[in-house]
């Protein structure tokens, strides 16, 4: 193992306990830690901003584009949007664009601080130096980047309803509607916990380099390139340690592409006592049947695919406890007109085709055409007297 890593790691622990060593005035420290948050917050929005907007577009217009089936609801594309935000998108896409503005501003100051030797100025003078440059600069991070997360959420979720609107992919009553339905207060809360962990490594590891800056100006540039690569490579190490821990012991959400029953089962056994959520799920009747769905699972739509006899559509029903799936979709169902007709109307009406065998009385099929489009019913005969078809 390489023994450098022990000797920068242990020099940054020791460079952060010399920050709170021989605190200045408040009233200095206050007013350093305003002008800092003013560089980091306000000179960080407009980018913040626009990264977000596109952010949220794009994502809306991905998701539309890949949902091909018409069984799934076009409220799953609010319920992406919303639950990818503010989960990942939000806290880790903005704090990659601010490890490189904010990352390199902190570093290439501080540096050139260093060889211009005004840092040893201040030391002479019996400042403590880390704690007058650095500290202002950690906790304007720590206090700006998380409300800037809550702004990248909030435009990148409203970029997301535009472009749904604007483009006619979705209403915005099926976007609010998918936003919503899913929406748990914890999610917010973990995104925030991975935006104010962001910001004290962005600010922390970037004053670090900037300060042990050695040589000239092409060092001062080396020691801001330092400062962004290692705060994202530490960053994203955070965030996937977090999403680990995540599926293992809190809410585990799954959107994209429609998951296949053996990752849906895996998925939901690996949320333990936590809340699972699954966008999709698609399989033949046989493999549905095997889905094992808990108490705090919830899958938003299932797509049974191929030939379901009416008796496995009425199984696949049965899974549905506690209303843990929102819509079940199947592509073909076929059965007997008392065993179709025993599904009900709210299982006919998403079904794509619907095959009657033998013959069925006009009583029956006025039963089955009252619940579902009669250009459903492929094939059916009569057995009923003329009198029964006036």
């Amino acid at each position: 193992m390489n023994l450098s890593f022990f000797y920068h790691f242990g020099r940054y622990l020791m460079f952060l306990s010399s920050i709170l060593y021989r605190p200045e005035k408040m009233n200095v420290f206050f007013q350093r830690l305003f002008d800092e948050m003013t560089k980091i917050g306000i000179g960080s929005l407009p980018i913040v901003a626009i990264t977000s907007l596109f952010i949220g577009a794009v994502t809306t217009v991905q998701t539309a584009y890949q949902l091909v089936s018409g069984l799934i609801s076009k409220t799953v594309i609010g319920t992406i949007v919303s639950d990818s935000t503010m989960l990942e998108l939000g806290p880790t896409i903005t704090c990659l664009v601010l490890s490189g503005k904010v990352g390199a501003h902190i570093s290439s100051e501080i540096g050139n601080m260093r060889i211009s030797e005004q840092i040893d100025a201040l030391e002479v003078m019996g400042i403590n130096a880390p704690g007058y440059l650095a500290l202002p600069k950690i906790l304007a991070g720590i206090i700006m980047i998380p409300i800037l997360n809550i702004i990248a959420i909030t435009l990148s979720i409203y970029g997301g309803y535009v472009a749904g609107e604007l483009s006619g992919i979705l209403t915005h009553e099926q976007f609010v509607v998918g936003a919503q339905s899913t929406f748990k207060g914890f999610t917010l809360f973990f995104s925030m916990i991975k935006a104010f962990t962001f910001a004290f490594i962005i600010t922390s590891v970037s004053s670090y380099q900037g300060y042990f800056t050695k040589g000239g100006a092409l060092e001062v540039g080396e020691s801001s390139t330092k400062a962004v690569v290692y705060s994202v490579s530490d960053a994203s190490e955070s965030a996937l340690a977090a999403s680990t821990g995540l599926a293992k012991a809190v809410n585990v959400s799954m959107t994209g592409a429609a998951a296949t029953v053996a990752h849906a089962n895996t998925i939901m056994a690996a949320g333990n006592s936590g809340t699972t959520t699954i966008a999709a799920v698609s399989g033949t009747a046989t493999q549905v049947k095997g889905l094992t769905i808990g108490s705090n699972d919830i899958i938003t739509a299932i797509t049974v695919t191929g030939t379901t006899s009416a008796t496995d559509a009425a199984a696949i029903v049965a899974l549905d406890i506690g209303d843990n799936i929102s819509t079940i979709g199947f592509e073909n169902i076929t059965g007997s007109s008392a065993e179709v007709a025993a599904l009900g109307n709210t299982v006919l009406d998403d079904v794509t085709t619907i095959t009657v065998d033998g013959s069925m009385s006009v009583v029956q099929y006025n039963t089955l055409a009252a619940a579902i489009t009669i250009g459903n019913i492929d094939a059916y005969s009569l057995n009923d007297s003329f009198a029964n078809l006036m």
